[in-house]
């Protein structure tokens, strides 16, 4: 029995909770990495004032081979191995390495870091057909109706990573994903990565998703396929683009999205998005000349929005169906009809949006 808030072990929602379960252990070694022995957790139960979990059984066993360790784990809700010879501290660094090295200006924007790691590489295999654990210990609102496939692995100096996941169906807040599927792989140097999926409208109708990426060279290169299978107004098309990260001039981290011509259909029209450039860097966000367009119907974008008042970016409309484009981003908060033609100006949209037209 424990109850980590009267002994102050953690903090958060876990802490509130009571924890109830039979444990039995029998391992030894100097340090975690080079632990041997079996772990058994039975009739572990959680209760919060938010509800409550159960778990029959839980099984770690950990050991060693000549070729370095290995833990193996069964429970109620799938099994995993994870070997090589790694150190637990160190799992995260090696997916990070991983990715810096193939961009490194990518540190200026997310919390990644390369930090060297001296040996170690891992592979790992689960097969997960119970997500409740998900839910109540993390907080993230899945769950599956059929097994979830995984197999990765990643070496010591960020050369190589490889990961391949498969989860037929799943439910990810009120979403039901279909044929959910991720590949990456370590390609002449480069990471080559493509997901898809079904998002689901009704029980035969979704919205296929497909996305083909390459990085490398500080370089992200982008297509993102869609249909919507719709049976009037279809929408289905492509998307490219390329990410490249640097520095500003007063040190700065700065992202720079460059649109490639692409071409979407909306039931019988084709729209053409140009290219274009968005530059990002903290509260600042530059369009060069965005539009994507048809025949009769435009949207441009064009200045600089930052959190100075004098900063706009100019929109111009013309003929754009406002009923279709609010569906399309599902708001129906409020209702508007017909089309729309005309300019707007949006400013400090990073504190205090404002909209005049």
């Amino acid at each position: 029995h424990l109850a980590p808030s009267k002994l102050k072990l953690f903090n958060g929602r876990l802490a509130n909770a009571d924890y109830r379960a039979n444990i039995v252990a029998d391992i030894a070694g100097n340090d975690l990495s080079h632990a041997t022995g079996v772990v058994s957790v039975s009739r572990f139960n959680m209760l919060s004032p938010t509800g409550s979990y159960s778990l029959d059984s839980l099984r770690l066993r950990a050991g060693a081979t000549p070729k370095g360790h290995y833990v193996m784990m069964s429970s109620d809700f799938g099994t995993g191995l994870l070997y090589g010879p790694f150190a637990y501290r160190s799992l995260t660094q090696l997916v990070e390495n991983a990715i810096v090295k193939k961009m490194p200006g990518i540190v200026h924007l997310v919390p990644f870091r390369y930090r060297p790691v001296s040996g170690g590489r891992f592979s790992l295999a689960a097969e997960i057909h119970k997500s409740d654990w998900l839910r109540n210990f993390f907080n993230i609102p899945i769950q599956f109706s059929d097994t979830l496939h995984l197999k990765a692995s990643v070496n010591a100096q960020g050369n190589t990573i490889d990961c391949e996941l498969q989860a037929p169906k799943l439910f990810y807040g009120h979403r039901e994903l279909r044929n959910v599927s991720a590949l990456v792989e370590t390609i002449d140097g480069r990471l080559h990565a493509n997901a898809s999926l079904r998002n689901m409208a009704t029980e035969r109708r979704g919205t296929d998703l497909q996305l083909d990426m390459w990085a490398g060279d500080n370089q992200l290169q982008t297509v993102l396929h869609f249909d919507n299978h719709a049976s009037t107004q279809r929408l289905y098309g492509q998307l490219r683009s390329h990410v490249s990260f640097d520095e500003t001039a007063d040190g700065k981290a700065n992202a720079v999205l460059g649109l490639q011509r692409s071409q979407f259909h909306v039931g019988d029209t084709v729209f053409e998005i140009r290219p274009s450039t968005l530059t990002y860097s903290k509260k600042h966000l530059a369009i060069d000349n965005f539009y994507v367009g048809s025949d009769n119907q435009s949207i441009c974008l064009d200045g600089v929005v930052s959190t100075s008042p004098n900063d706009s970016i100019t929109a111009s409309l013309q003929h754009v169906n406002l009923p279709y484009i609010l569906n399309l981003l599902n708001f129906h908060s409020v209702d508007f009809g017909g089309e729309a033609s005309g300019f707007a100006h949006i400013k400090q949209i990073f504190d205090k949006p404002s909209l005049n037209s």
